[in-house]
């Protein structure tokens, strides 16, 4: 049974989440103590996320209660959990990319006042840089580097003076020196007396900025808050992971083991796919600068059939521009796509669609992109 106490910003009690048959939390019952970094760790699937929503009132739960500094808040209640003092600040970014910072910063804020643009801008600037959030206010969104849309993002949250900031996997979109500076933002608000939840799932993360640690595992609490400065990476580790010799770590592939089958000898099958045709070529592809990242420059790269290939980097390094390179919607510069031999890049995509079966690909592609 949780036990209620004025020193909790946060309380929640038998929190039950389930899409269908699938138990996303399994009667969750946590407090987080007002005035402190707490981190909620756990793998992919544990449901941290979900926990979050339903903390923020996004996610009607099936059973449970919550309360916020000691008052109760309707469960699946946006408005109440913010009139309350409870911020989430999404993994994806939520700001309009169109907008000025400074209509951004007024975007759903208190008031519903009409303002000049100048007006804004001078009404939210001093905000912003009170935050410490190295922007004019007349900038637009989408102009932005990926930790200046996530500095505004979170003096977004805090217009309302929020009690309670939830920031769901703040690190994802981060390089190692952006980490470090959305640390130092994280812990300045804490000495400005905000309360700040980190949804992370990476060790050496949660012990660099945590002061408490709570550690989901499929859908279920296994560690109420710890002190992060008791623990260390490798308890933290089986916390995360779970006892390779428990029944549920049967069932479930824990971080180890998927150690284990990518550093052991494997077949990639290369025997194979040298003798494969060549489905995809790059060669030399740059492009103009596109409106979902910076423009490719100079890039080869070859895909035969059978193969999967991970295009990996930081949010904002040009993944989705060499997506739409290769469906052809964003302008190449110079270079060639060729798939199946065919050269693609000259046509228009429906054209281009009918070589190689390529059709529904780009269709697709123009659809999700």
């Amino acid at each position: 049974m949780l036990k209620r106490s004025d020193a909790n910003v946060f309380e929640c009690a038998n929190i039950t989440v389930k899409y269908g048959d699938v138990v996303a939390l399994d009667d969750v019952s946590v407090a987080f103590e007002r005035g402190r970094i707490h981190v909620v760790a756990g793998q992919n699937g544990a449901g941290k996320t979900t926990f979050a929503r339903v903390a923020a009132g996004l996610v009607l739960p099936k059973t449970g209660s919550m309360h916020i500094e000691g008052r109760h808040i309707a469960r699946g209640d946006v408005s109440e959990a913010r009139q309350a003092g409870v911020e989430l600040v999404h993994q994806s970014f939520a700001l309009p990319p169109s907008f000025s910072v400074a209509e951004a910063m007024q975007f759903g804020a208190p008031g519903g006042l009409i303002y000049s643009r100048r007006g804004l801008e001078k009404c939210w600037q001093p905000h912003l840089d009170a935050l410490e959030v190295n922007v004019q206010a007349h900038q637009r969104i989408r102009d932005l580097p990926v930790e200046t849309q996530q500095g505004v993002e979170i003096a977004r949250a805090l217009v309302s003076e929020a009690k309670l900031l939830i920031l769901d996997e703040p690190t994802a979109v981060l390089s190692p020196k952006s980490i470090g500076k959305l640390f130092e933002r994280v812990r300045r608000l804490k000495h400005m007396g905000v309360t700040v939840i980190l949804i992370l799932h990476k060790i050496r993360e949660v012990l660099d900025i945590g002061e408490t640690v709570t550690v989901l595992r499929g859908g279920r609490l296994v560690q109420p808050p710890a002190e992060c400065s008791a623990l260390d990476a490798q308890t933290l580790s089986k916390l995360i992971i779970g006892s390779r010799n428990s029944a549920e770590e049967k069932n479930h592939r824990g971080e180890a083991g998927s150690q284990e089958k990518i550093t052991g000898p494997r077949d990639t099958g290369a025997g194979v796919l040298k003798n494969a045709g060549l489905k995809l070529s790059l060669e030399a592809v740059s492009t103009r600068p596109d409106r979902d990242g910076p423009p490719l420059g100079d890039v080869d790269l070859k895909i035969h059939a059978g193969e999967i290939v991970g295009v990996a980097g930081i949010e904002g390094n040009g993944q989705r521009t060499l997506v739409r390179a290769i469906a052809d919607l964003a302008g190449l510069s110079a270079g060639r796509v060729s798939i199946d031999g065919h050269d693609m890049s000259p046509a228009p995509p429906i054209l281009n669609g009918g070589a190689g079966g390529c059709a529904l690909f780009r269709l697709i592609a123009r659809w999700r992109v």
